[in-house]
């Protein structure tokens, strides 16, 4: 158990059993030191078989020590984040963030450059795993991180491009940042805070009456701002049709073209239907699976509009309502949408 070979073996067998690498220690009673050294071997071990199993258990101990994650740690870190076969690169690239070490400068640019190639991370439409990284360069905060940070905003990817955009604008504050001491932190974060709330006040005064809309509507509970919208939207558009009267009823009432061709119940269907779309695209903006369903319901619906006007497509009587389930629909993907992945954005 002396030999860190002999306690490797041992850790193989122990781990296979499924049980947490920090329980093996405590029940031999190896000392911390010895402890940081195995999360090195670990994570050597893994590079060198190329286990992903492996890596995470390194990468678990190291987290679970009583004091910081070994920074000796870092060479095999550095060469793990450009690696594809594991699943820890967010990790890693948090822990290269509070080394702020420029020998991660070449590994981060590797893992950018990675991104596309690791298909567990295809789920991330938002650039969480690039806000990460540019991070990084932003905690290291050299003249070359600022100018890597520069260069991606000339970037084809629109992910990384958004972020890094953002990052560049804030870089010298978000640098000094990250180099303060724990107490100049919460100055720095108190003074942020207090720009913030003068600019909102400042936005507010500039643009008070779109503000207090906004915020009014969005106070509203949303089957009722549902109904708002599907009234604004749709009937400012349905209002077109209804200037010039084209027949009249039995008793000599003007009839609008849209009451001779839809009747007022497919109306307020297709007003339902619409704010419903409407509100679920407000709530899944950004997102491209609302941004389909929004496109679907529009080309459903004006095939069902231009049908029912000219008498050509007489089967699509059906598309109100196809169109007030795709709204439906639209909200309650929202709504089963994990709310860590929508949140996490800027």
């Amino acid at each position: 158990m002396n030999s860190p070979d002999n306690r490797l073996e041992l850790l193989k067998s122990f781990l296979s059993k499924g049980l947490p690498p920090i329980e093996f220690y405590q029940h031999y009673g190896v000392s911390e030191d010895e402890m940081a050294a195995d999360v090195v071997r670990l994570l050597e071990h893994g590079k060198e078989i190329r286990d992903g199993d492996w890596i995470e258990e390194g990468m678990g101990l190291g987290w679970s020590l009583p004091g910081k994650f070994p920074e000796n740690a870092k060479g095999v870190v550095e060469e793990l984040v450009t690696e594809d076969f594991h699943r820890q690169h967010e990790d890693m690239i948090s822990l290269l963030q509070g080394w702020r070490s420029t020998s991660s400068i070449p590994a981060l640019v590797a893992a950018i450059e990675l991104k596309p190639e690791l298909e567990y991370l295809a789920y991330d439409d938002y650039g969480a795993y690039y806000k990460k990284c540019l991070w990084a360069l932003v905690a290291i905060g050299t003249p070359e991180a600022k100018a890597l940070v520069e260069g991606y905003t000339r970037s084809p990817i629109p992910e990384l491009q958004e972020e890094a955009v953002y990052r560049f604008g804030k870089f010298d504050d978000d640098a000094a940042w990250s180099a303060a001491s724990p107490k100049e932190k919460e100055r720095l974060d108190t003074k942020r805070e207090r720009e913030a709330q003068v600019r909102y006040q400042e936005a507010f005064r500039n643009r008070g009456f779109w503000i207090r809309f906004r915020k009014g509507l969005m106070g509203i509970p949303w089957a009722l701002r549902a109904v708002v919208l599907g009234l604004w939207f749709g009937g400012a558009a349905v209002m077109l049709c209804c200037i010039v009267p084209v027949g009249e009823t039995a008793s000599g009432v003007p009839v609008s073209a849209v009451e001779l061709r839809f009747g007022r119940g497919n109306f307020l269907v297709y007003a339902a239907g619409f704010g419903l779309i409407m509100e679920g695209v407000l709530l899944y903006f950004g997102s491209r699976a609302g941004r389909a369903i929004l496109f679907i319901s529009a080309v459903l619906s004006c095939c069902s509009l231009v049908g029912n006007w000219f008498a050509v497509f007489p089967v699509l009587w059906w598309a109100p309502a196809v169109f007030l389930i795709m709204g439906v629909s639209t909200w309650f993907l929202f709504f089963f949408r994990p709310m860590k992945e929508f949140f996490d954005q800027k």
